[in-house]
């Protein structure tokens, strides 16, 4: 496994991720390693701070590695890879080498071999009930309802006739990452305007969400909040707790759902406030169980995130 490491006295310019000095020349070359080169998480700050997610997939495998661990969004990671090859920026022949080592590993383990290795008893295993409702109830179990003025939770459907639905993140991938949660409260409610936000407000940008949110009567604020080496906070960024302000000064009423990180920089802005502490999708399907009160909420705070809502603290409903 490859870090994204830089090491100035080999490569000064290429984290080992990204650098052929180090995989092809020292480990393929120099040591004759020909076993499999599989890269340390792709979703780490070191390298999505270093160049655009589908650019950090591409550079892997141009530096020689054989297998790609939690690219930021799967399917960018493989289409850019697929149009590199498409482009003869990526050879043919540079894929097919890491797909006969992997083959090659495959075979030395035996799984060619052993006739009980068929993908049906993975299936059988693997995500089945027993197991998916174990995961779901810890899921469920985990929802914290933090604060609820107005008694917004559960959203009663035929109280608000329209809702903005808010997506925020600095994170890429928030569209594909939220798409079924999105659904599902689209779905529900049946008058759901959406507006995605993934980078920092400029004072036009924030004009025009304001402009969009002023005929709405609630506003569901969704955000993905992932803690990641080199990100530098664990809350929202800057400007989009400045949207917050602006919308709460509107007097809309605000749902805030956390997904990831709990912090935030402020709460007396946002009139109920949802914990999921994950954004896997056994916690989306969570969050808008409890949104709409198909479950009941009894979750606890496990940190403190301020003088007034301490680890412990939690209402039940």
């Amino acid at each position: 496994m490859v870090g994204h490491i830089l090491i100035p006295d080999i490569d000064s310019e290429n984290p080992a991720t990204f650098s052929k000095k180090i995989t092809k020349n020292i480990l393929r070359d120099k040591w004759h390693y020909d076993g499999l080169i599989i890269t340390d998480a792709l979703e780490m700050g070191a390298l999505s701070s270093y160049t655009w997610h589908g650019e950090v997939a591409i550079r892997a495998v141009e530096a020689g590695a054989d297998i790609l661990l939690l690219p930021l969004d799967n399917d960018e990671a493989i289409n850019s890879i697929f149009k590199a090859v498409e482009s003869g920026r990526i050879s043919v022949s540079r894929i097919e080498e890491s797909f006969n080592r992997i083959i090659n590993e495959k075979e030395k383990s035996g799984l060619f071999k052993n006739k009980n290795n068929k993908w049906n008893i993975v299936e059988d295993k693997v995500e089945i009930y027993k197991h998916t409702e174990v995961s779901k109830n810890i899921a469920d179990q985990s929802i914290t309802l933090v604060k609820n003025n107005e008694d917004i939770i559960p959203i009663d459907i035929k109280k608000y006739d329209k809702v903005t639905h808010i997506m925020l993140s600095m994170d890429e991938g928030i569209r594909s990452r939220f798409k079924s949660y999105a659904s599902n409260l689209r779905k529900t409610h049946g008058n759901v305007e959406e507006i995605i936000i993934h980078d920092k407000l400029s004072r036009l940008a924030m004009k025009d969400v304001l402009e969009k949110v002023k005929k709405t009567n609630l506003v569901i604020m969704s955000m993905l909040i992932r803690i990641k080496m080199d990100k530098g906070i664990s809350t929202i960024d800057e400007t989009h707790n400045k949207l917050i302000n602006k919308i709460n000064k509107l007097n809309i009423p605000i749902l805030g759902v956390s997904f990831g990180s709990p912090y935030l920089p402020e709460y007396k802005n946002i009139d109920s406030y949802i914990c999921t502490y994950g954004y896997g999708s056994i916690s989306l399907n969570a969050a808008s169980d409890a949104i709409f009160g198909r479950i009941d909420i009894n979750g606890k705070l496990p940190v403190t995130l301020n003088e007034k809502y301490e680890r412990g603290h939690g209402i039940s409903i």
